[in-house]
């Protein structure tokens, strides 16, 4: 460090922090002239990182020089900058993907930041932004090769896109870019070129295909594999490479669409071959890729720094991903970080695998409920788990567990009723969080959706038609009939 660096380190960390509002505009030192949100703004629910733009290139110095509170309680931040963006610094909540509403005031101070001659600002600055409102929320059909939009506050259907070539959707992910949302499908098949994702706009005609890389054949997904990386930039999508008969992952730029790595992971080649499901380890930027693979479930880890396999078995010869000691079904990582909370899939009661990160280990929670698992949702919070079962008409197709005691499992009481008549659903076949929210969609079989929302540990389900006497579920209809994925808005691009 200089001696003129460690001078200034010195008198930033002596001197009182007094934010105030309006920079000094002296020339030569880096000032802060935008910000996204802007002050006073109203942003929807789904923002995942704040951008700060000066009026010149500037590199981090002291990143605990920007402070944010939301409804003054101070919000811990990740701070960093993009390559791409040398004028700016992004802030992202260093637990969760996204802000949670409410009202947010931040203070960036003199330190933040330094420019080529090593000064940095003279004046604080602050700004003010809400966060609030109800994300829009997308439906894939198989039944018509549709991805329907819907309004999340007023549950209207909004657009209808095709996929391309009526190739079925799997899963779903979106990422508000500026006015709209960006929403990547996941396709059962890449129409024999491995084209197996696409993208689009609300209001398109048609959704644009992303070229992926393969083996020399097609791509194919038979469940959804989608991940967002914390800082928005890259979606990650698992696929069964056919020729190769084992698991790709692709690493798509969320900006324009295109793919920037693809990795094929140490699975044993196998017809069985297939991924189950994507969670992200934050505080090591690790991505977890489920899969089944020769008759044995498997989790890979693969480090999102060098977008690279790590090995998890250094005893065997070449990359080696780990047992998880179970059938490998849908997956979320637990509320602490610590663990892999995988739904085995064969499973008759509504089972929960415990497989501990680091030690690679495993444990089996077994429960009397019964019914086989088809979903897996950690609630945002990380305090609740709510597990989806395929349980016949005589059980509940819901059950959640406290993160702090795995054992137990609760029914949760699902109203199907629809204007009054009761559906008779029996499947739930989608978990969906909404953002930064205690609150979760249900996509039941019978084309039902519902929603729950949580205070601590008590559940309750959302009224979806208010004008029906009673708590009712809404009923999807025209392209949205038939609708097996469903994603929402996960987080947005300043």
């Amino acid at each position: 460090m200089s001696r003129r660096l460690g001078a200034i380190l010195l008198l930033l960390v002596l001197a009182p922090s007094a934010p105030g509002c309006g920079g000094s505009g002296d020339d030569g030192r880096p000032n802060l002239v935008a910000s996204i949100p802007v002050s006073g703004a109203t942003v929807e629910t789904g923002l995942s990182s704040l951008r700060l733009t000066f009026d010149e290139p500037v590199r981090l110095f002291l990143p605990y020089q920007v402070q944010v509170y939301r409804e003054g309680v101070f919000v811990g931040m990740r701070v960093f900058q993009l390559p791409s963006e040398d004028n700016s610094v992004r802030l992202a909540p260093l637990f969760g993907q996204a802000f949670v509403p409410g009202d947010y005031l931040v203070y960036v101070l003199e330190g933040l930041v330094i420019d080529a001659d090593e000064h940095y600002a003279l004046d604080p600055e602050t700004f003010a932004f809400r966060v609030g409102g109800t994300p829009w929320f997308f439906v894939g059909s198989p039944l018509t090769n549709r991805v329907t939009t819907i309004d999340g506050a007023t549950l209207a259907t909004l657009t209808s896109t095709p996929t391309p070539g009526n190739r079925d959707p799997v899963g779903l992910l979106a990422q508000r870019q500026g006015a709209l949302p960006r929403v990547f499908v996941q396709l059962a098949a890449g129409g024999g070129t491995g084209k197996a994702l696409a993208e689009f706009f609300p209001g398109d005609a048609a959704m644009g295909e992303i070229t992926l890389s393969t083996s020399g054949g097609d791509l194919a997904a038979p469940a959804p594999a989608l991940a967002l990386d914390p800082e928005g930039v890259y979606l990650y999508a698992a696929f069964v490479d056919v020729a190769a008969q084992r698991v790709r992952v692709a690493r798509v730029r969320t900006a324009d669409a295109l793919e920037t790595g693809s990795v094929l992971l140490s699975f044993p080649a196998a017809a069985d071959c297939a991924p189950t499901g994507l969670a992200l380890r934050i505080d090591n930027l690790t991505l977890l890729v489920t899969a089944q693979a020769a008759g044995q479930g498997r989790v890979a880890y693969v480090d999102l720094g060098t977008f690279t396999e790590q090995d998890r078995d250094p005893g065997t010869l070449g990359i080696q991903a780990a047992l998880l000691g179970e059938d490998a079904g849908p997956c979320d990582l637990s509320g602490d970080g610590a663990s892999l909370l995988v739904a085995p899939p064969l499973a008759p009661t509504a089972d929960l695998h415990v497989f501990t990160l680091d030690a690679d280990t495993s444990l089996a929670q077994v429960s009397p409920h019964a019914g086989t698992p088809t979903a897996l949702r950690v609630g945002f919070d990380g305090g609740l788990v709510f597990e989806g079962l395929d349980s016949g008409p005589l059980q509940e197709p819901l059950v959640v567990r406290l993160s702090a005691d795995l054992s137990l499992t609760t029914p949760v009481d699902v109203v199907d009723d629809v204007g009054g008549v009761d559906q008779g659903t029996t499947r739930v076949r989608v978990l969906a969080q909404v953002p930064a929210q205690q609150s979760l969609y249900v996509l039941l079989d019978a084309d039902c959706l519902a929603r729950f929302s949580w205070t601590g540990i008590d559940v309750t389900q959302d009224d979806l038609d208010l004008a029906t006497s009673g708590i009712q579920a809404l009923k999807l209809v025209g392209t949205a009939a038939g609708a097996t994925c469903l994603g929402v808005v996960a987080g947005s691009v300043p």
